[in-house]
């Protein structure tokens, strides 16, 4: 008999979406599926669509919560999941007609604890936006997994991936946060033994919103806006900081490789956010620690000269804040 999968949609606003959404996974080849979908107190039609769905599909479970975030709704469904496996959707997006047929043939072939593929993304036309089709088939151990989460080579999020539900026994993800995927993704991936990759694109990312890409080359060009919220900018750091954390106490040299100057960046970002918007105290104060406790390795890593000026004229840097944000709002009118 077939193995039980489960399928955890949180649902939240994404109603244009949806019916393709829960279409596609109930018309997979595979036909074992719990699907579970969390209707986080949408406010469009969703709740009726979800709803609609339980009723005409014996494999749908439909939950509905008070709104928390879907780090919270996915944590519900993790805790009520039947399946030996688990599986993450977006409701924003599809799946491929034979996604749990393939990965499901590799769990038998090779008993890996993670599956991770990968999909296309297309933009509100309909058009492909990016295809992410860069990784090799194959077996990886947790440490060399997470070395190709640290270069990028495996994306850092949930929807990509199928698991065996074991290793979520101690794992959650919290809760209130935005990348809460990153906090979760290294977690398991250390405790999995191990992990296949294959190049299949078995998953279409639908982008909501096409100008994210645009905010995002924005962000990671060095500049800031008030359109990139400091609290945001909170959760980026925290995320990337238990990271890092998580990561050095394993695997030391990766760290300081790829993850510290990342962590580095989002804590002066953070810090340089400080001075338009209120963020998180403690947040903050972690941010310039680390900032601190690296100072050796961040000055002789980056050549960005802004930390020079930051860890040796700390009054100029912050009179170049104080600039930049004048300037800021006379240009945008935003800062």
């Amino acid at each position: 008999m077939e193995k039980l999968i489960s399928v955890i949609v949180p649902v939240y606003n994404t109603e244009a979406y949806l019916e393709k959404c829960i279409k596609s996974i109930t018309e997979q080849t595979y036909k074992n599926l719990e699907i579970i979908l969390i209707d986080d107190e949408s406010t469009d039609r969703c709740p009726q669509i979800c709803d609609s769905w339980g009723k005409r599909d014996a494999r749908i479970k439909v939950i509905h919560k008070k709104n928390a975030g879907p780090s919270a709704a996915r944590n519900v469904a993790l805790a009520i999941a039947k399946g030996e496996y688990i599986g993450f959707v977006d409701s924003d997006d599809w799946i491929e007609p034979d996604l749990y047929e393939s990965v499901m043939h590799i769990f038998n072939t090779h008993n890996p604890d993670i599956v991770a593929f990968d999909g296309n993304r297309i933009n509100d036309n309909g058009e492909i936006y990016a295809t992410t089709d860069s990784l090799v088939e194959g077996v990886l151990t947790a440490d060399e997994g997470v070395t190709q989460l640290l270069k990028g080579n495996i994306s850092n999020y949930l929807w990509n991936k199928v698991y065996k539900r074991k290793i979520f026994a101690d794992a959650r993800l919290p809760e209130g946060r935005l990348w809460e995927d990153m906090a979760l993704l290294y977690q398991i991936f250390f405790i999995a033994k191990k992990i296949y990759v294959t190049y299949i694109l078995l998953l279409i990312h639908f982008l909501i919103f096409p100008l994210l890409a645009q905010v995002v080359l924005f962000f990671c060009s060095g500049s800031l806006s008030k359109d990139i919220n400091p609290i945001t900018l909170g959760h980026i750091f925290l995320a990337r900081y238990e990271r890092h954390n998580l990561v050095k106490k394993r695997l030391p040299v990766e760290a300081k490789k790829y993850s510290l100057l990342p962590t580095a960046l989002s804590a002066r970002r953070l810090f340089d956010a400080s001075l338009w918007a209120e963020v998180d105290f403690e947040t903050l104060e972690r941010a310039k620690e680390f900032l601190k406790e690296n100072k050796t390795t961040i000055l002789k890593s980056v050549k960005d000269k802004r930390y020079w000026v930051y860890y040796h004229l700390p009054r100029l840097y912050s009179l170049g804040r104080v600039f930049v944000h004048k300037l800021g709002k006379i240009k945008k009118g935003k800062l």
